[in-house]
């Protein structure tokens, strides 16, 4: 009867523990069961009368793999024997241990049991501690970006759109300057078109793209400088002088390097080497020409190597213009008219080169808003 009572006392012990363990943290399990399995081994003691003494030389076998019962308490042979009565395997095969599942026993119990370390914040003032990452350091400010009128001129017009204008220029000055009655009827044209030949050789010897053309840009830009000065009206004089530096101009553009061109000092003003009215020409030109024949979008698909020669010279000469040694170019309303242009014409190049008629012909209309504005300002 004692040892019914034993086992009864027991398993309502074990069922209790469970009970409580479902709704405790780990380490409360553990302390429960340890304190059911010291009162079995009480209660076995009680029961018999006798003990055998322990087992000398052997501890429980460990298996990593299924979790077995604490081994606190010195196990005598009727003790285990008794405990293995109570294991059983359900028709699920789990196994248990009397009432308890035998999978709620930790591999090393005591060990867990010993660990005071917090599980979670128990409290208010209780933290996890959290490791942190190394803040990352703040990049170093970006600069401001360049605004259109600082911008480097391979973004603003290509080499080859300049070595090509320059040709053209040449080209154009030897057909009016074919007899002085010739010369007589064009010589303004002649004149602006010395003007623009000198605005473009400084920009080819500044052009990072330019390679050999870098080397005779200044030399093409005082050619151009000459032209302009020296068709300043009718006759055959001024005919004359021209024609010196044409033909110096013919000479470089074939590789060779005439030894009397007329070398203006570095320090000479932008403004006194190109006339801003001959560049103003010329910027117009290729507006009119833009507007005139790029008008639905076949015909932008079928010439876009003009369009974007055209727009390339508009934006390398509104750059030009933008110089603070032209009259009014400290002006800020000039300056913003000014760079609105250049980004139009920017937008117009970059339009050809990506084939979107849409976007051309926005930038074709703001041009054309910032030319009016400009003209109506500072004509």
């Amino acid at each position: 009867m004692m040892v019914l009572s034993s086992d009864c006392g027991r398993n309502e012990l074990v069922s209790r523990s469970v009970m409580r363990a479902e709704t405790r943290p780990a380490q409360c399990i553990v302390r429960r069961c340890i304190f059911c399995f010291v009162l079995t081994g009480m209660f076995g003691l009680c029961g018999c009368g006798q003990s055998a003494p322990p087992a000398q030389g052997k501890s429980p076998a460990k298996n990593s793999s299924v979790p077995t019962a604490p081994s606190s308490v010195p196990q005598t042979t009727e003790n285990a024997s008794e405990r293995d009565q109570l294991v059983r395997i359900d028709k699920n095969g789990r196994k248990w241990l009397g009432n308890v599942p035998y999978d709620v026993w930790f591999d090393d119990p005591l060990t867990v049991a010993d660990d005071r370390r917090p599980t979670g914040p128990s409290g208010g003032d209780t933290q996890v501690p959290v490791t942190q990452s190394p803040a990352p350091q703040a990049d170093e400010p970006a600069e401001d970006p360049p605004s259109d009128a600082g911008a480097d001129w391979a973004n603003v017009v290509s080499a080859a759109v300049l070595n090509a204008e320059i040709k053209k220029i040449r080209n154009e000055i030897a057909g009016y300057m074919g007899r002085v009655g010739q010369y007589n009827s064009h010589y303004k044209d002649v004149k602006f078109l010395g003007a623009t030949l000198a605005a473009l050789g400084g920009v080819l010897a500044e052009h990072p793209d330019a390679d050999k053309g870098a080397q005779r840009g200044p030399m093409i830009r005082d050619i151009g400088t000459q032209i302009e000065q020296a068709a300043n009206g009718l006759g055959m004089k001024s005919y004359k002088a021209a024609q010196i530096p044409l033909e110096q101009l013919t000479l470089v553009l074939s590789g060779g390097r005439p030894s009397d061109v007329a070398e203006l000092p570095e320090d000479v003003p932008l403004s006194e080497r190109a006339d801003r009215g001959g560049l103003m020409k010329r910027m117009q030109g290729a507006f009119e020409w833009l507007k005139k024949n790029i008008t639905n979008e076949a015909e932008f698909k079928r010439q876009l190597e003009p369009i974007e020669h055209e727009s390339g010279i508009l934006a390398a000469l509104t750059k030009v213009i933008a110089d603070e040694s032209y009259e009014s170019a400290g002006d800020p309303e000039y300056s913003e008219e000014a760079a609105g242009l250049l980004q139009s014409a920017r937008g117009l190049t970059e339009a050809a080169i990506a084939k979107n008629f849409e976007a051309f012909s926005k930038a074709l209309n703001n041009a054309e808003q910032r030319c009016i504005r400009c003209h109506t300002d500072y004509r």
